[in-house]
C-alpha cells in the first residue's frame, strides 16, 4: 500500500457540486457513473488542492500535474454556480505511519536562544500507542471582494476524524483589545479536549498557556481567536511554522518580571511548536502524498517515431501518458523485464508483446572509421572500436517484438488499444508513483483484456502486503479509477470470491472488499449523490445496487 493513503474527500461548491459531497477511498477505488455525473470533478478536486499547497494558486487556470490538459478557468469557473458569494471546501483524509510526522523548530523570540527550547514531537506521547494516524486537512477558498481575488479563508486540521484547530483569514482586518495595527488572520479554534492532548487526563496542552493566553480562548468561546500567521503569499502558500503575531506577544508580556516573561515566552514557543506539527504537518504530508501522483487522462498520445523521451521528470506528461513512455526509455532491465512479464504472460495480460531495447552506435558516412577498414587489410579491430565509442554517443531505441508474427515494431506502430494501455500499465509499476489517477483505463482494449487490468491494479496496490512468494516488489500504488468497464468490474469482484473460497490463481495475491470502494456517482433534479457500493465476502453485491449495472447485459441476453 501506498506510504500515505488517502482514505476520503469532501468537496463542496466545487464545480458542479455544490451541497458537501463524501467519496471514501480503498487501496483500489472505482468511480462509475453516467456521463457528465461528476466523476471528473472529483479528481479535479485534488488537482486543485495540490495547486493550493504546492503553489498557492487559488485562482489555477490551469493544473501543473496535468498541464494544458485540464483547464480550470480560475476561481470564478470553479465555484460552483459561479456564485462568488460561495466558499470551495476540500476536505481530504488520510493514513500515515508516525514516521511521516515533521518536527517544526520553534521561531525564537529575541532575548530567547532557539536551541535552548524544548523539541515538541507529539509522537512521544503516543508512538506506542498509535501505529497509525488518520489526519485530516482542509482548505476553504472564498473571494475576497475588496481585492477582487479569491483568499484561503479558513485551513483545518483533524486528527482521528475529530478536529484539533481552525485558522481564519478575516474579510478585513480586526482590532485586537491593547494591540496594534489590526489584524486578519487568527488561530481562531483550538480542541483543547482532543484525546491527543489528554494522555495522562488533563489536556497538557491547555495546562501549558492556561493564564498566557484568554480566558473565552481556552475555552473554545473566543469570537476572534489569536492573531497568528500560517498563511503567506503565493508562491510558498506556507510559512516555516505557526507563530503568534510579535504585537500581540509583547501584549501578552506586559507587566510580568524579567524571568516571568522568559517563562511564558519558552511556554508560547513550546504551544507554537505542537500546533505546528498538528496544522502545518498534515499539509506537508498531504503535499509529498499529492506530488507522488500520477494523472493519466482518458486520451492518451502515441509517441512519436523518432520519440526523444524527456530526462527531467515532467508530472504534466502523465496526462497524455506521455511520461510513461519517457519512463519505460530511461528504465533499467529490471523494469523491462517485469513489464514483460505482464505483457507477454498468458495468466497476466497476455497482450502478445515484449518490449525490447537496442543499444546502438550510428556512424556518419564521412567519419574516417570508413578509411581506417579500408586502408588497413587485417583491420586493428581493438583500435577502431575505440574510436567508435570516443566519437560516437551510444543511443537507445525501443521496439515491440509481436510474439504471433515474430516481427518488431516501433512504439508509433502498434495497435491503439495497446497505445492506450501501456501508460496505466507503466504508471502501475512504477514504483515512485503512489497514487495512480486513471481516467478510462479500459480504453480501447477488449473485454479480456480489461479483466486482466483488474490483476494488475490489485497486485500493484496489495501484493507486497498478501503474497508468500518472492518477487517483485509489490503493493506500492494505490488506485482511483474513473471507468465504465464492467469487465473490470467483474474481475474483482471474482477474485474477492476466490480468495474467500481459497481457489485464486498461486500467483496471486487476493482480495477483500475494504481493500475495494466502489462509487456510483449520480446527479438528478441539480443534485450530486456518492453511493458506496457494498460487496459481501463472496464477492456478490450487497444491498440494493443503483440502475445501470449488469442490467443492459442482462437485457441483451435474455
Amino acid at each position: 500500500m501506498a506510504f500515505t493513503t488517502i482514505t476520503a474527500i469532501t468537496i463542496e461548491n466545487f464545480k458542479t457540486i455544490s451541497k458537501p459531497v463524501r467519496i471514501e477511498l480503498a487501496p483500489i477505488t472505482l468511480l462509475f457513473g453516467s456521463n457528465s455525473a461528476g466523476k471528473s470533478t472529483i479528481i479535479q478536486a485534488l488537482h486543485y488542492m495540490r495547486e493550493v499547497l504546492e503553489h498557492g494558486n487559488l485562482d489555477a487556470d490551469n493544473s501543473s500535474w496535468a498541464g494544458e490538459y485540464l483547464d480550470f478557468g480560475g476561481f470564478k469557473s470553479l465555484v460552483n454556480g459561479h456564485d462568488l458569494n460561495k466558499s470551495i471546501r476540500i476536505r481530504v483524509d488520510f493514513l500515515c505511519a508516525p514516521t511521516f510526522f515533521k518536527v517544526y523548530p520553534a521561531f525564537p523570540f529575541p532575548g530567547i536562544d532557539g536551541d535552548q527550547i524544548e523539541v515538541c514531537d507529539i509522537r512521544t506521547e503516543y508512538w506506542d500507542s498509535w501505529l497509525t494516524f488518520c489526519y485530516f486537512f482542509e482548505i476553504e477558498v472564498s473571494w475576497n471582494f475588496k481585492s477582487s481575488s479569491p483568499c484561503l479563508s479558513r485551513v483545518s486540521s483533524g486528527l482521528f476524524d475529530e478536529k484539533i484547530a481552525d485558522i481564519v483569514r478575516a474579510s478585513s482586518p480586526v482590532h485586537v483589545e491593547g494591540v496594534q495595527p489590526s489584524f486578519d488572520e487568527f488561530l481562531k479554534y483550538v480542541n483543547f479536549d482532543h484525546e491527543v492532548f489528554c494522555s495522562c487526563g488533563d489536556s497538557f496542552l491547555q495546562e501549558l498557556v492556561a493564564g498566557l493566553l484568554p480566558d473565552d480562548f481556552l475555552a473554545g468561546k473566543s469570537d476572534v481567536g489569536i492573531p497568528a500567521s500560517l498563511c503567506c503569499s503565493p508562491p510558498t502558500l506556507w510559512a516555516d511554522n505557526l507563530a503568534f503575531d510579535p504585537e500581540f506577544v509583547e501584549k501578552l508580556m506586559r507587566d510580568r518580571s524579567e524571568v516571568e516573561q522568559a517563562d511564558a515566552l519558552r511556554k508560547i514557543l513550546k504551544f507554537e511548536s505542537y500546533l505546528s506539527q498538528l496544522i502545518k504537518g498534515p499539509a506537508d504530508i498531504l503535499l509529498e502524498a499529492l506530488q507522488g501522483m500520477a494523472y493519466v487522462g482518458p486520451i492518451r498520445k502515441t509517441p512519436e517515431r523518432h520519440f526523444a523521451p524527456r530526462k527531467t521528470s515532467d508530472p504534466a506528461r502523465w496526462a497524455t501518458g506521455l511520461a510513461a513512455w519517457d519512463k519505460l526509455f530511461l528504465a533499467d532491465q529490471e523494469f523491462i523485464d517485469e513489464l514483460n512479464r505482464w505483457l507477454a504472460e498468458p495468466e497476466r495480460l497476455g497482450a502478445g508483446y515484449k518490449v525490447e531495447a537496442r543499444r546502438f552506435r550510428e556512424i556518419d558516412s564521412s567519419h574516417e572509421i570508413w578509411s581506417l577498414l579500408d586502408s588497413s587489410g587485417e583491420a586493428d579491430l581493438a583500435s577502431i572500436m575505440k574510436t567508435i565509442q570516443k566519437d560516437t554517443p551510444e543511443k537507445k531505441e525501443l521496439s515491440l517484438l509481436d510474439l504471433r508474427r515474430n516481427c518488431n515494431v516501433l512504439p508509433h506502430d502498434i495497435g491503439i488499444g495497446i497505445s492506450q494501455m501501456m501508460p496505466v500499465l507503466i504508471a502501475a509499476l512504477d514504483k515512485k508513483v503512489g497514487v495512480a489517477v486513471i481516467e478510462q483505463p479500459e480504453l480501447h482494449i477488449h473485454p479480456g483484456l480489461q479483466c486482466r487490468l483488474a490483476d494488475l491494479f490489485i497486485l500493484s496496490a496489495l501484493g507486497s502486503a498478501c503474497s508468500q512468494s518472492p518477487g517483485p516488489d509489490y503493493g506500492h500504488t494505490q488506485f482511483l479509477l474513473e471507468t465504465h468497464s464492467e469487465h473490470l468490474l467483474l474481475r474483482l469482484l471474482r477474485r474477492i470470491r476466490e480468495t474467500t473460497d481459497g481457489t485464486l490463481p498461486d500467483w496471486h495475491c487476493g482480495l477483500k472488499p475494504e481493500n475495494l470502494s466502489i462509487n456510483f456517482i449520480d446527479f438528478q433534479n441539480g443534485k450530486h449523490s456518492v453511493r458506496r457500493l457494498q460487496v459481501s465476502e463472496d464477492g456478490d453485491s450487497s444491498g440494493n445496487w443503483p440502475e445501470g449495472f449488469f442490467e443492459e447485459r442482462a437485457e441483451e441476453l435474455f
